[in-house]
């Protein structure tokens, strides 16, 4: 008999030998499975070329991109550096003004508010400094120790009535001066411009500002109420309020006495409360506008947890906002420095080793220092900018000590709030200036720690194996 040749194929053996059982029934099933087999073959094959003549998905993406996958693939180390360090940046930067505007919404209109009270202050000062009787009165008793210390000829030759009408005159003068130009300017002093602002200069001529647009529009209030006819019956609620809130001495400065028995619509006393109903309702911030660069400086401050603390919020939404995205803006913070120094201290590491006689300054000592050279040397920089940017009233603020003092309580993030970035005369340029400079020192000081970091590990492994 004829050997038969073995099949390389296990199932067309198994399938030879069971078809050699003589069951004549598998026969059909047997070629029928073959064909089946022979299809799907095909059809992986067929599957398998189209898949290879498609394009992948990074290509796809690619192709809806094109200028992305130019740059990729001629520079990479560009592209990595703009989509991994200067792009989050700016997404940090985004989210200041964000945030930063959604600030100045909640907290301006409590800042005005507060303003309009010290308006209130300063048109009660600047009133009782044109009050000629209450200076004449306060300055009797002055005025009689001069006549005192004259000699009798030059008493009786003078007279008492003349020199009192003189000495009260010059008096009231020099104590209406005085008011003006010190406790007037003291109380505008007290005005803040954080979340708003009126003009971009620095705080005091904003404050005369807001003052002087106070007093236009009290006036206009106050004879409104005036022209009303029966003022005190429709405002009775308004009145009642004033009467139970109001402080003595704002009801004092127009009449000190008014008697019961005078009518209600009494012209002493309708001036009286149509100017303390002005007064409630006027308004300085006629003109002014939310200050969302400053809003911006100070979530930044937030969001690197320097925190100069030179301004608060004081509302609940305003504090609401700090406590939640304020703390969602400082780990995306931490995240996109920590990412970013480690990119940038592989490239730079990368160029050093290039070179033999550098290449000495990517490991150990050597690169700890040079990195806290660099970060040493970038807070120089930043003072001497904030020496020449920063416009400040005071001499104090100008000297080199204190700029570079600023400069380095910014970069370390301590933030005593002794000084700080002012949030007026605030400008795009000068937003980004500042923001992008110090996100810079940032980055430094974060290259300075791995470096220190991985100095400090190696001295470990080295102790360890020596103890072993």
């Amino acid at each position: 008999m004829e050997q038969q040749e073995p099949t390389d194929n296990a199932s067309t053996s198994f399938f030879g030998k069971f078809y050699m059982s003589g069951d004549a029934s598998h026969s059909s099933s047997i070629e029928e499975y073959n064909s089946t087999n022979s299809e799907l073959d095909a059809e992986d094959t067929n599957n398998s070329l189209t898949k290879s003549s498609k394009p992948s998905n990074g290509s796809i993406l690619q192709r809806k991109y094109p200028l992305t996958r130019v740059c990729k693939e001629r520079c990479p180390r560009a592209f990595r550096i703009f989509f991994s360090i200067l792009l989050p940046h700016f997404l940090l930067l985004s989210i200041g003004m964000l945030c930063g505007y959604f600030i100045t919404v909640f907290e301006s209109p409590n800042e005005v508010s507060t303003n309009n009270d010290i308006a209130i202050r300063a048109h009660y000062i600047e009133k009782m400094s044109n009050n000629t009787i209450f200076t004449k009165r306060t300055n009797y008793d002055t005025c009689a120790e001069k006549y005192d210390d004259l000699t009798v000829s030059q008493s009786e030759h003078i007279g008492i009535k003349p020199f009192f009408d003189n000495c009260t005159d010059y008096d009231t003068i020099f104590v209406s001066k005085w008011y003006k130009e010190t406790i007037l300017n003291t109380t505008l002093n007290t005005m803040t411009f954080n979340w708003f602002k009126c003009l971009d200069k620095n705080y005091f001529l904003q404050a005369t500002y807001f003052y002087k647009n106070w007093k236009k529009s009290y006036n206009i209030i106050r004879e409104k109420y005036m022209k009303q006819e029966g003022m005190m019956k429709k405002n009775h609620e308004k009145i009642k309020i004033i009467n139970a809130t109001t402080s003595k001495i704002w009801l004092d400065i127009y009449d000190v006495m008014i008697p019961k028995q005078i009518s209600t619509e009494h012209i002493m006393i309708k001036e009286k409360y149509a100017a303390l109903l002005a007064m409630n309702e006027a308004t300085g911030d006629i003109g002014c506008e939310n200050n969302i660069l400053g809003g911006a400086i100070f979530w930044f401050s937030v969001m690197t947890t320097i925190g100069y603390g030179n301004a608060v919020p004081k509302t609940n939404s305003g504090r609401g906002l700090v406590f939640s995205l304020g703390f969602v803006s400082i780990i995306c913070f931490a995240a996109i420095i920590g990412h970013s120094s480690e990119i940038m201290l592989e490239r730079i590491d990368d160029k050093l080793s290039r070179y033999k006689k550098l290449k000495f300054l990517t490991e150990g000592l050597p690169a700890v220092f040079l990195w806290l050279a660099m970060f040493w040397s970038w807070i120089a920089v930043y003072a001497i900018c904030y020496l020449y940017i920063e416009k400040y009233n005071e001499a104090e603020h100008d000297s080199i000590n204190n700029a570079f003092w600023f400069s380095y309580i910014s970069m370390t993030t301590i933030g005593f709030g002794d000084y700080y970035l002012n949030y007026y005369d605030n400008l795009y340029s000068r937003f980004f200036l500042w923001t992008l400079t110090m996100l810079m020192g940032f980055l430094l000081l974060g290259n300075f720690a791995l470096k220190l970091s991985l100095h400090v590990e190696k001295i470990k492994k080295q102790l360890v194996l020596s103890l072993i």
